[in-house]
């Protein structure tokens, strides 16, 4: 389940005091953070990337850091899985990571946390995708909570 709080200000319990909107809010406070569960586990052949899950946001200010994180796992019945977040057919990691090794290497979870500066307001999604260089790859496993995460973090 996912919970979002929202509000437009924030004052003191008097009512006095500033406002606390993302204008004012120094730099480096947290604007916002968006969580989605990944809920399959996809088995795959694919050389060419696929999708595995996906994420949406609106930024709240144009000045922002998006700080993406993909927490995920993958085994291989070949020699190595490649993974990558990309948004709007854009790589946002620099370059993909592999996850595996050799035939026959155990399931692996892991956290990848990336970030992409942020100059708009427009809703953008982020997807995390995945390929194997042969046989067969599982995605999303031996984790037994993938998710997606967005923060978005003013400059």
């Amino acid at each position: 389940m996912t919970s979002k709080l929202k509000t437009d200000i924030l004052e003191t319990v008097s009512g006095s005091g500033t406002t606390l909107t993302s204008a004012v809010m120094p730099s480096g406070s947290t604007l916002q953070y968006i969580r989605v569960n990944m809920t399959t586990a996809p088995n795959s052949t694919s050389t060419t990337f696929f999708d595995i899950g996906s994420i949406a946001i609106t930024p709240i200010s144009n000045n922002s850091t998006l700080v993406i994180t993909v927490c995920s796992g993958s085994s291989e019945a070949g020699n190595f899985s490649l993974h990558r977040v990309w948004n709007n057919d854009t790589s946002v990691s620099a370059g993909d990571w592999q996850q595996g090794g050799w035939q026959g290497q155990a399931a692996q979870a892991f956290t990848h946390t990336l970030s992409q500066s942020n100059t708009r307001t427009t809703a953008t999604t982020f997807k995390y995708q995945g390929k194997v260089d042969s046989g067969t790859g599982y995605f999303n496993y031996s984790n037994p909570n993938p998710y997606l995460s967005i923060t978005e973090i003013k400059n």
